[in-house]
């Protein structure tokens, strides 16, 4: 709320207790009620350096310019343990199933005591399935370049130093395949395990014996595979020079399109082909080196593998190899709204046609806005990114510039300019 020319009289009661900062800073309130004890616990959590009413209390510290917060948060552990260990917040030192948790839609970066109820739920969680979990241990929460919450995650074993193997799997299980449900403030989550290399029990070595076991089995493996390959070599070399042929010609497949195959696109081209079943596919290609391309790749893969209505384009699959970026779509005959409006496609569009159109364009969007969980917002609409099938059904296409709403985000107001409404939209 700062800096927002908020005028008047400062009148706060009782503060919550989950309330740790009010920024008023840059306003212009005159005064607040006389000192008392709720003045007391107002300059705890409130800020109101430059407004009037600190002409005369500069001195008070709510008066004064605080230093940037501190948001870093870690589990608070109260015990040392071996070098080779990590001591849990219960004391037990182990080996920890340690991974990043990254929620994509999270309604605030969170508190100290969010983060602390955040432990004990997912550790309500493993107990609820019966899991052999002692203790849950969160540390440096942040943001990264997606704008999503990202966590570290220790989970330590219970009586143990260890977990056995089908504990590890079954806690990366619980995690990766998203059946752990955060609190509803949090959203949606990816979980990325780092790798649990360690295992305990009748079923699997410890790290000493699996790395000597790993060794022998690796040299008798490494030995075999030389013999192999010295009997193939004649056949290897024979085959090299067409190996290499395949290669070129996989590591630019348009060079042979014709040129009548390409039908446009946003940030990159797009192309007409055909899957192995002969099922036609539109694929946008993201030109080489574009960081727009790159951004809304990645949120074009997000949003549409999440999605599935009659008035959305289905995105069938995509690629990522050797520097290429491209999405493979249902093929929509008829291509963009843009070009049928002024006949340019041959379609002749009346009132009942366009009337037709505008009502699927507009249930693909109230379905983004309201049934996708979370909801999606386009900020994008226009004619060119209003498809038409072979019935002139309407498809909502392009979410490059798309954003995820979490469930208290439903009055987002943003002041970038992403997409401008086009006057035949509205």
């Amino acid at each position: 709320m700062s800096h927002n020319k908020l005028s008047g009289v400062l009148n706060i009661s009782s503060p919550r207790n989950e309330l740790q900062l009010v920024d008023l800073q840059g306003n212009e309130i005159t005064e607040f009620p006389p000192r008392s004890l709720i003045d007391e616990l107002v300059f705890m959590f409130c800020r109101l350096a430059q407004n009037p009413v600190c002409y005369e209390r500069y001195n008070d510290n709510y008066c004064t310019i605080p230093k940037p917060p501190n948001n870093s948060y870690s589990t608070p552990v109260n015990c040392s343990s071996p070098a080779d260990q990590v001591c849990s917040p219960t004391c037990n030192c182990a080996y920890p199933f340690t991974g990043v948790i990254a929620f994509r839609a999270p309604s605030y970066l969170g508190t100290t005591k969010r983060y602390a109820q955040l432990e004990q739920n997912m550790l309500q969680w493993f107990h609820s399935y019966g899991l052999p979990v002692d203790s849950v241990a969160l540390s440096n929460p942040r943001k990264n370049i997606a704008n999503y919450l990202e966590i570290n995650v220790q989970i330590f074993p219970f009586d143990q130093p260890y977990f056995n193997q089908s504990g590890a799997i079954l806690v990366g299980y619980v995690l990766s395949r998203q059946i752990y449900k955060p609190p509803d403030d949090y959203g949606p989550y990816i979980f990325s395990s780092i790798g649990y290399k360690y295992t305990n029990g009748n079923s699997s070595p410890t790290p000493t014996e699996s790395s000597d076991r790993s060794f022998v089995i690796g040299v008798a493996v490494s030995s075999s595979l030389l013999a192999i390959l010295l009997l193939v070599a004649g056949v290897h070399i024979f085959r090299q020079k067409r190996r290499a042929q395949m290669a070129a010609t996989r590591s630019d497949p348009f060079a042979s399109w014709a040129p009548n195959k390409d039908i446009g696109g946003g940030y990159g081209k797009v192309y007409r082909g055909a899957l192995p079943n002969g099922q036609l596919a539109a694929i946008k290609r993201a030109q080489h080196g574009s960081m727009q391309g790159a951004l809304e790749f990645k949120t074009e893969i997000e949003l549409l593998s999440r999605v599935h209505h009659r008035n959305v384009v289905s995105l069938l699959g995509f690629c990522f190899e050797q520097g290429e970026q491209m999405l493979v779509y249902e093929y929509i005959p008829n291509g963009t709204l843009r070009d049928s409006l002024p006949g340019k496609s041959g379609i002749r569009l009346d009132w009942i046609r366009r009337l037709r159109i505008a009502l699927g364009a507009a249930r693909g969007l109230l379905y983004l806005h309201d049934l996708a969980d979370p909801p999606i917002i386009h900020r994008d609409v226009k004619s060119n990114n209003i498809l038409l099938d072979e019935q002139l059904n309407a498809k909502v296409a392009d979410f490059g510039l798309s954003k995820l709403m979490g469930e208290l985000h439903r009055s987002y107001v943003s002041t970038q300019v992403k997409g401008t409404m086009v006057s035949e939209i509205s």
